[in-house]
């Protein structure tokens, strides 16, 4: 009997006869390695991870998984005991009847946090003293932070990314080195640490790198400390807020410095603009891919090497609604996630983002998991001309013009907007072509722009591309 190692490739001969010598039935063991793709049914490591992702699944439907889900929690975690007529699962008979759950909300998680969200079996003393937990706060963008208990070691990347990224990173999770804002999600703290080695974590093949409080004042020794970091280091994949990046870019051509050489860039942290986009696939000559997640839960979607933005179906249930229900594929929508294993459980949960579904069709090998567009926060939607315009169909109408890295826009009262630009170095602002390029949702006419050298940052110290000073609808009409 041969089988396969799915990370190596390393085949190894194992004899029937040598299984009996133990007591072993050959038969069974054959039919279990070959659920896993682990025989010589195959060689093709693309096949072989997909047998094993749809093993790993359970062969459960989605329905079931989510019944499954409720069973555990009504049994375990006060909150749905409490709640059990709500969220029993024998009343949930198809997805249509799950859209009927009540909405999670902050303040649910504020109000019920930690013990009523925790399971009643959960050590949380051994779990945080061992490192195995830590309690992870949201950055504070919304103004209004929550904090969750999460698994130290919760997996940010799918079984088989390989096959996703188009990339090899090998079958373990991969090096990783995080450059984002210095108060992001759990690392508000350890950020604080100064030295190369106390950035290291201990629980996973991560580094933080040395952050910067000003991204648009960036000076030559953090672009040195940034490239003599990331080559001693040697990770597979940069993690980035792409607007911190860009600005690092921006700083290393601006002080003729060297860039390091990375596998692959993986953004995520706040909305990714195609100006952003432009800069790092130029500076870094490597694939530049999107992952949208959140404290709450780190893992809601990840883009593949064929562009295409796949919910992560393996981690979490994701809806997209407005205020007519479920939203039809390209209708702009509120995301809510229902969470399979996190420690701190999510059903229903109003996250706060923006989405809308896609009709792409993608031919990766995460080909089943469905595709969204991400449009950015509920919280930074415009309202013009009677309509609400999201951060996507404003990146969307400015597109990456040669002579503009940055831009700002924000709505300070009904149909007056002020827009920031920042242009690139030796650009000429071109203030008349950018009023036209946003005139389909804004007026010009109502639009003062100005050129500056920096944006004054957001209590997360995220930068945003769209902001307002009005109220927006908690879900969009």
């Amino acid at each position: 009997m041969t089988f396969v190692d799915s990370d190596t490739g390393f085949a190894a001969e194992l004899s029937s006869s040598a299984l009996a010598d133990f007591g072993i039935d050959s038969a069974a063991v054959r039919q279990h390695l070959a659920q896993f793709g682990l025989t010589n049914d195959t060689m093709d490591l693309t096949e072989v991870r997909r047998k094993q992702r749809k093993v790993l699944s359970g062969n459960r439907s989605l329905h079931q998984r989510l019944q499954d889900r409720l069973e555990v929690l009504c049994r375990s975690v006060p909150y749905f005991t409490q709640r059990r007529s709500q969220y029993d699962p024998a009343l949930i008979d198809g997805l249509e009847s799950f859209a009927t759950l009540p909405l999670m909300r902050r303040r649910d998680i504020r109000q019920s946090f930690p013990h009523d969200l925790l399971p009643n079996n959960l050590d949380l003393h051994d779990g945080v003293s061992s490192g195995r937990m830590s309690f992870v706060a949201t950055s504070g963008s919304t103004g209004d932070r929550i904090q969750v208990l999460s698994s130290s070691m919760i997996e940010r990347l799918p079984f088989g990314s390989d096959d996703l990224f188009g990339v090899p990173i090998g079958g373990s999770q991969p090096r990783t080195a995080f450059f984002t804002t210095p108060v992001c999600s759990s690392s508000v703290c350890f950020r604080q640490a100064t030295s190369y080695e106390d950035r290291i974590s201990t629980s996973s093949p991560d580094l933080l790198l040395q952050p910067t409080a000003d991204p648009f004042s960036i000076n030559a020794g953090l672009v040195k400390a940034f490239f003599a970091e990331i080559t001693d280091f040697r990770p597979i994949i940069l993690a980035a807020d792409p607007i911190y990046l860009q600005c690092l870019v921006r700083a290393a051509r601006k002080y003729e410095l060297p860039l390091p050489s990375v596998p692959l860039i993986q953004t995520g942290f706040e909305f990714r603009t195609e100006l952003s986009l432009r800069d790092l696939k130029q500076a870094f000559q490597c694939p530049v891919l999107d992952d949208y997640g959140a404290s709450e839960e780190n893992r809601l979607a990840v883009e593949c090497h064929r562009g295409c933005l796949h919910v992560r179906e393996d981690a979490i249930y994701l809806e997209i609604i407005n205020g007519d229900g479920a939203c039809a594929p390209g209708t702009v929508g509120n995301v809510v996630i229902t969470t399979f294993d996190t420690v701190t459980p999510l059903v229903r949960y109003l996250i706060g983002d923006l989405a809308s579904w896609t009709t792409k069709r993608c031919d990766c090998e995460f080909s089943s998991w469905p595709t969204i567009e991400l449009h950015g926060r509920s919280k930074d939607l415009l309202r013009s001309k009677g309509e609400w315009i999201s951060s996507l169909q404003i990146d969307r109408a400015i597109q990456a013009p040669e002579w503009l890295d940055f831009y700002r826009v924000t709505q300070t009262d009904k149909e007056i907007f002020e827009a920031e630009l920042i242009t690139a170095p030796g650009g000429k602002p071109q203030m008349e072509e950018f009023a036209q390029l946003v005139s389909p949702y804004l007026d010009p006419g109502a639009l003062r722009i100005r050129i500056v050298q920096g944006f004054e940052l957001l209590p997360s110290l995220k930068v945003g591309t769209t902001l307002t000073m009005l109220s927006t609808p908690e879900i969009i009409p």
